[in-house]
């Protein structure tokens, strides 16, 4: 039929883990810094960066803003397969539209919920 195939399992949850990874290192955060920012111990962070365990869409929400970025940070670029089994970078299959355009604007203004812990 044309279709993509499915992602396999876990390997969305790899690349979200190796972003969540690349972000808190450029920011010259240790693990234990960012866990206490998430309200979740240090070995948990170990496994969503290692892509063990699947992160939550809230928790990813509470990283995307202790990491100071989007959420679609954490998917963009992200290789996808396509039917011809030829491999593409999630740019090409569709054109880049700032983060700003998909945000509404109490949003905007407010940013993000905060973690329990963190208020």
């Amino acid at each position: 039929m044309g279709s993509t195939p499915a992602p396999k399992q876990g390997e969305l949850d790899g690349w979200i883990g190796s972003r969540i990874r690349d972000r808190r290192r450029m920011l010259g955060l240790a693990q234990h810094e960012l866990a206490e920012a998430l309200g979740i111990s240090h070995q948990q962070l170990q496994k969503y960066e290692a892509g063990k365990n699947r992160i939550s869409a809230s928790r990813l929400w509470w990283c995307a803003d202790a990491l100071d970025m989007p959420m679609d940070y954490f998917f963009f670029e992200r290789p996808v397969r396509q039917a011809a089994d030829r491999s593409t970078t999630r740019n090409e299959v569709r054109p880049k539209v700032p983060y700003a355009v998909f945000t509404p604007p109490e949003l905007k203004e407010s940013g993000p919920p905060r973690h329990p812990r963190q208020r």
